[in-house]
């Protein structure tokens, strides 16, 4: 019983700090929406946890709820109850707080019904994501960085979400290849990140990668098929859905990661069971 009554004893400050916190910044956050006349607004503060390398500071996460637009949004806070902290950057490392907590308290279904499995089992329980685009570069390093820190894991599935940006011209003939590939059980998605074509037009890339299939004429038949453009369609129009416009993006369980950050890949697939 005297442990029961010192443990309430310990944790009762601890209640009351972030209750007082919560309750103050919601009290401050919803007069400043009232003094610029916003109205039909109502927001959720929730503590998540202590800022060891603040005294006094703890992460807070807030739900605006905005009843005019139907729609809610998240953001990340430090907060002491009375002074807010957007940020807190390690110099060394450059490593974001805010973008360590959204990873670690947000999570994004993914419907992969429609999407191209690259490697893995459609059952895995770990499932990744990749939103990409064959000529960016920053996707050829997050695509490359992934597959060596998955390496000899096994119950990882890896998927393709294809967002060829208008800026690079051949990179929605580079999607058309990889599905064209994965038709004929040919997974093109190394050499296409990789690989030393990129000076041929268009017809010499063509034929470049059906050489390496079985069956060259069907290939490059499936290349310009209706079916392939009507799935490279759906894909970009689901990544505009999951509000995309950038690449590359990983979904790793859900967890979202904008652009090639190595710390937050790394947070990420820890999380992997």
């Amino acid at each position: 019983m005297f442990r029961i009554l010192l443990l309430i004893f310990v944790l009762l400050p601890t209640f009351s700090i972030a209750a007082d916190i919560e309750k103050n910044v919601k009290d401050a956050f919803m007069e400043s929406l009232r003094s610029r006349g916003i109205e039909n607004v109502d927001i959720e503060v929730e503590v998540l946890e202590k800022i060891k390398e603040l005294k006094g500071y703890y992460a807070a996460k807030l739900i605006i709820h905005d009843e005019n637009k139907k729609k809610d949004i998240s953001q990340y806070i430090i907060t002491n109850g009375y002074k807010l902290i957007p940020d807190l950057i390690d110099i060394k490392s450059s490593s974001s707080l805010i973008k360590k907590l959204t990873l670690l308290h947000e999570s994004t279904n993914i419907d992969t019904s429609k999407l191209s499995l690259l490697y893995g089992d459609k059952n895995a329980k770990n499932i990744i994501v990749e939103v990409g685009d064959f000529q960016c570069p920053y996707c050829k390093k997050a695509y490359n960085y992934i597959h060596d820190k998955i390496k000899g894991k096994g119950n990882i599935s890896v998927y393709q979400l294809h967002k060829p940006l208008k800026m690079h011209k051949k990179a929605e003939l580079y999607a058309k290849i990889l599905e064209a590939g994965l038709a004929f059980n040919v997974n093109f998605a190394d050499e296409l990140y990789n690989g030393n074509f990129r000076n041929y037009d268009d017809n010499e890339t063509i034929d470049y990668f059906a050489s390496k299939t079985t069956n060259p004429g069907q290939f490059k038949e499936k290349v310009y098929s209706e079916e392939i453009q009507n799935l490279i369609n759906y894909q970009t129009d689901y990544a505009k859905k999951l509000g995309i416009n950038a690449t590359p993006i990983i979904y790793l369980n859900g967890k979202k990661v904008r652009g090639f950050n190595e710390e937050l890949i790394n947070n990420a697939i820890e999380l992997f069971e």
